[in-house]
């Protein structure tokens, strides 16, 4: 449950673009980017293109460019937030640092850490207990008043 909803990865990136180190983030992912792209493309066409082909304000137009593409494609792409929020979970190790913490826990303060999720529905067991007393009560005086 904390996996799912705690560590999805658009909550995550949600969560760190309100913290001052966002446009840190932003810059280690541009620099990152362009050495992929240099790497991709070589010194010798990104040297010919910087300087004979395109020009380099063109050329510098151009890996922004792509850049901003690469960022817009991995904003949308689920499968790879899937894998990003799996990474998170195995890299927090949440599972077993919470199972241990909760085992730990005495009783009164594990009700207190559950009552909160049953809360809201609450009112349904209420319902249903109530129904099903009635059910009892009714099936009880029809056939042991006979």
């Amino acid at each position: 449950m904390l996996v799912d909803h705690f560590f999805d990865f658009d909550k995550v990136v949600a969560y760190l673009q309100t913290l001052p180190v966002w446009e840190d983030l932003q810059d280690a992912y541009c620099q990152n980017t362009n050495k992929m792209m240099q790497k991709t493309m070589g010194q010798v066409m990104g040297f010919l293109a910087r300087r004979i082909v395109i020009g380099p304000a063109k050329f510098k137009a151009l890996e922004d460019d792509l850049v901003g593409a690469s960022a817009e494609r991995i904003a949308e792409s689920d499968d790879l937030h899937e894998a990003a929020s799996r990474y998170i979970s195995v890299a927090t190790d949440v599972f077993r640092s919470n199972a241990s913490a909760m085992q730990k826990m005495p009783p009164d303060e594990f009700e207190n850490l559950l009552h909160p999720v049953f809360q809201e529905d609450e009112w349904i067991l209420i319902l249903l207990g109530g129904v099903l007393g009635a059910v009892v009560g009714f099936a009880q005086v029809h056939f042991l008043s006979e």
